[in-house]
Order: C-alpha cells, then sequence, then structure tokens
C-alpha cells in the first residue's frame, strides 16, 4: 500500500520539528539540516506546550515551572520570559497548559493568564491587547487562533 506523502496546505514552508519532555528539556530539528538535534534548556518544569512561529525563528513554549519562554532557534537562547503562570510538578496533573500559539502569519503570540486572553506582538513582544471576561467562574487554560488569520 502506497502512503500519501504530507504536503502543506499553503505557502508556509516547515522549516522545524519541535518535542518537550518531561525532564524539561526541549528537542528540535530543522528538517534541512542533517546534523542532530538542538537541545533547549531553562525550564525547570515538564514542558506542557509548544508552538512554531510559521514565517521566523522562534519557538515558545510553557513548562510546569510557570512560565512561557520564547526562544530564537538561530541562536538557541530564550529571548523573553513570562513568568507567574501556574505551575505544576508533573503533565499528567497540569490544569492549565498555559499554551502560546502564533497566528498563522507570525505576528501575534496569544496566551491564556487567568481570565484574559494575552496577545503579544512578535516584532516587539510587547503586549498589543488582552481580552478579557470578568463573568467567568474559572480561568483560561488553553487559546488558539483560527487558522483564517487575523
Amino acid at each position: 500500500m502506497q502512503h500519501p506523502s504530507i504536503q502543506p496546505t499553503n505557502s508556509i514552508k516547515i522549516q522545524f520539528l519541535a518535542a518537550g519532555c518531561e525532564d524539561s528539556t526541549i528537542k528540535v530539528k530543522k528538517l534541512s539540516d542533517k546534523d542532530d538535534f538542538i537541545e533547549l534548556k531553562a525550564h525547570t518544569g515538564p514542558i506542557l506546550f509548544l508552538d512554531l512561529n510559521p514565517h521566523g525563528n522562534h519557538l515558545a513554549s510553557s513548562a510546569g515551572d510557570g512560565t512561557i519562554r520564547i526562544w530564537n532557534l538561530d541562536t538557541k537562547e530564550v529571548i523573553k520570559t513570562i513568568e507567574n503562570l501556574p505551575q505544576s510538578s508533573d503533565f499528567s496533573t497540569a490544569k492549565v497548559l498555559n499554551s502560546p500559539v502564533f497566528d498563522k502569519n507570525g505576528k501575534y503570540l496569544a496566551y491564556p493568564s487567568g481570565k484574559s486572553i494575552n496577545v503579544l506582538k512578535t516584532s516587539d513582544w510587547e503586549v498589543k491587547f488582552k481580552l478579557e471576561n470578568g463573568s467567568l467562574d474559572s480561568i483560561y487554560t488553553v487559546c488558539s487562533f483560527s487558522h483564517c488569520g487575523l
């Protein structure tokens, strides 16, 4: 039986594959490179969520240490850390994933924070706006952009 190849449905070229580990490390493979995986270390808790910027060399990661980190994949350095998010010592018991997600154009990064969703501009990593709902009885746990973009 012949397996179909995976083809992107848009003009985005897949450059990286990333995986998070419970030992707090992130493994990243540049698909055009024959070298081994890049290993990113800065978190002190299990990796809960990852997202790759579709038009750049940035990765956003959240971990059980209560942080989101933005990584430059060329330099392998953290360029922004967001702190004071819910913590968890184990992926299976995490109540909140703090899911950082890039929009399809790579211009914004959103993540849940309590009763709001914070949206940052990727040009300077500053908060562009917040989506808030004071009538919620609980907190946001995940967020996502629609695939049709902003």
